[in-house]
């Protein structure tokens, strides 16, 4: 990847960044691909998870029901196929007999059933429970109204099949099983470990990566599942996520080739893009670089950029890891039918979470 350009303009302006920070373990052989994320994680727990940069990992460790396609429509996940009812209120999941947990334990219908509850549960304090509000009875049961939960409109048929009944008929349902809320937790996993099981270790996920290993204020290793079934796809065989919070670190690994992508809107220093400005007028690469950063500020959101990269879409291959004719590595371009997809699909009954 060549960064001249960019390594030229960031040295610059050097006095606006931090120096990056050494004997912090982060030379050690390069991975994949390398992404700055913001914030440290604070779960890993997808009933638990209400920010972005967790979000982000969680897709990478499991998967729900329906996938997003590079298009952001929804796509067959751990479920191969599905039906909607006429009157649009029942939807039957069939899935894959070759979906695996992380260790090698079959994926089953009972496993979205008893995730699902858990996240209802009122004692588990899920704050995006309302994703599950569309289910029938979903509500009553997570205030507390109802305690049986076989009143809940999810039901096992077989242990590849799921059926799921939903309070009034919902446009958007098949994106809400592609959030992290609906996505699946490896129960005897949970019940073992309790609140450490999100651990390197001992989580169990049935996603495209596992994750190796965790270093506080480091970097969280994922590693390729060798029982995720579509791992012939996976591009990627480790992937380093780099919780740094504090913009001009940020700007300063990318620009040093320390990280090949910046996913968060707050990791854009705007005493560096205010520079930029000034120093684009007549230079179309960094107009380019300028125009990149101030999608990602608006933009925010691109967890689908990084499972397109991940499991290797030529589409977004060429749009983001590839260099341009001049042989510059561009910064990932806005993923905004994305965002906007998301955003409507966020919205409980009566509340936003």
């Amino acid at each position: 990847m060549h960064r001249v350009r960019l390594h030229t303009i960031a040295a610059l302006l050097l006095p606006l960044l931090a120096l990056v920070p050494s004997g912090c373990g982060r030379n050690s052989s390069r991975v994949d691909l390398v992404y700055l994320n913001g914030a440290e994680p604070e779960t890993l727990d997808p009933a638990l998870i209400t920010g972005q940069p967790e979000g982000r990992i969680a897709n990478a460790l499991f998967e729900g029901l329906v996938s997003f396609s590079a298009s952001a429509q929804p796509v067959p996940g751990v479920a191969e196929r599905w039906e909607l009812s006429a009157d649009g209120h029942v939807y039957t999941f069939h899935l894959r007999d070759n979906a695996r947990w992380s260790n090698g334990d079959p994926v089953g219908a009972d496993d979205f059933l008893r995730s699902w509850q858990r996240t209802l549960a009122p004692a588990t304090g899920s704050e995006y429970a309302s994703q599950l509000y569309y289910l029938r009875n979903g509500r009553a049961y997570n205030e507390g109204k109802i305690t049986d939960f076989s009143k809940v409109g999810v039901r096992v048929i077989d242990s590849r099949t799921l059926e799921v009944t939903l309070e009034n008929p919902t446009s958007f349902f098949l994106d809400l099983c592609a959030f992290v809320t609906l996505m699946p937790v490896h129960l005897p996993t949970v019940e073992k470990f309790g609140e450490e099981w999100t651990k390197p270790g001992k989580l169990i996920g049935n996603g495209a990566y596992t994750l190796s290993s965790w270093r506080i204020n480091d970097r969280l290793r994922l590693t390729k599942n060798q029982f995720y079934w579509n791992k012939d796809k996976v591009a990627m065989k480790s992937v380093d996520v780099l919780p740094i919070s504090k913009a001009n670190t940020a700007f300063n690994f990318y620009a040093a080739g320390q990280a090949d992508l910046m996913m968060d809107k707050g990791l854009v220093p705007n005493q560096l893009l205010d520079e930029l400005k000034k120093v684009s007028k007549d230079n179309p690469w960094t107009q380019s670089i300028v125009a990149e950063l101030e999608s990602l500020m608006e933009a925010g959101s691109q967890e689908i950029v990084i499972k397109e990269l991940m499991l290797g879409s030529e589409s977004s291959r060429s749009r983001i890891a590839a260099p341009d004719e001049d042989g510059d590595f561009m910064m990932p371009t806005s993923s905004y039918t994305r965002r906007k997809r998301r955003q409507g699909s966020q919205r409980g009954p009566e509340q936003e979470p």
